[in-house]
């Protein structure tokens, strides 16, 4: 198994005062020879690099579009909110909302304002809240459509800083649960895991989206009973289906890294067997 770990860069220098985004993407990208792993499905891939798209929820913003349904009108975006922009979460009437907030704040209602790590959860068929980003934000905005079975009929609005990080079965590895419904088995959380960690082969029942906050990792993902592995730095993107096998002992954690996932639900056949790491 031969890949070639191409470094990206990827900072946000920013000055969120006196009303002005004084923001500064740096994204500086070295080649080197070797491809990139290839699966059957987004990953190994990073946010910056998406598709740009207009998004007509929120009016004279471009966004980087990670998943898309054009059918239902649902997806996950990469959103650069510019100084003084303002818009509402009643744009997408009947799809539910949420938002993760990257760099600066966004203001959500009349007086609630979310800095970096902070979430929201708006689900459909509420008035809406006014949102505004005074000196610009970056954001990461999903659409989806509500769930039959989905119990959690409120807003959560909370600061993710706040809570404390519980470990798992794992030593290493911690979790911040942002949103479980009971109903629906749909969840949003955080994921950490720091270096040193040593992670097993795993599957899932439902299909899986993440995006990796920050840190500096290589992730594996076992394809057709092959492994392949690659390199993830803040803004790298996975979205998986369910019953496929991943992590297992090629994963290495450079630097501390915090993933956001969500999960799904989906009819997953069970957990399959994990490919041998050669």
């Amino acid at each position: 198994m031969v890949f070639c770990r191409c470094h990206l860069s990827h900072s946000l220098a920013a000055r969120y005062s006196g009303g002005f985004f004084l923001g500064l993407l740096l994204i500086l990208l070295s080649g080197c020879a070797g491809s990139q792993p290839q699966a059957p499905y987004p990953a190994f891939m990073n946010a910056s690099e998406a598709p740009e798209v207009f998004l007509a929820e929120l009016p004279g913003v471009r966004a980087r579009r990670l998943a898309v349904n054009a059918d239902q009108r649902t997806g996950h975006y990469l959103v650069d909110l510019p100084v003084a922009w303002t818009g509402s979460s009643s744009a997408s009437p009947g799809k539910a909302l949420e938002i993760f907030v990257l760099a600066g704040q966004l203001s959500v209602g009349s007086d609630l304002v979310l800095g970096p790590s902070g979430y929201a959860y708006l689900p459909p068929g509420g008035l809406g809240a006014n949102l505004r980003a005074y000196d610009g934000a970056r954001i990461l905005y999903r659409l989806s459509d509500p769930h039959p079975d989905a119990v959690i009929q409120t807003p959560i609005l909370l600061d993710s800083n706040l809570l404390a990080w519980q470990p798992t079965e794992l030593t290493g590895e911690f979790i911040k649960e942002l949103r479980f419904d009971p109903g629906s088995q749909q969840k949003t959380w955080l994921r950490r895991i720091v270096p040193g960690t040593t992670l097993p082969w795993r599957s899932s029942l439902s299909a899986t989206e993440s995006i990796l906050v920050s840190g500096d990792m290589d992730y594996a993902e076992c394809v057709n009973g092959e492994v392949q592995l690659g390199p993830y730095l803040p803004g790298g993107y996975i979205r998986r289906p369910a019953d496929v096998a991943h992590g297992g002992p090629g994963v290495v954690v450079r630097q501390e890294s915090v993933w956001l996932q969500h999960e799904s639900v989906s009819l997953g056949r069970g957990p399959t067997a994990g490919c041998p790491f050669p």
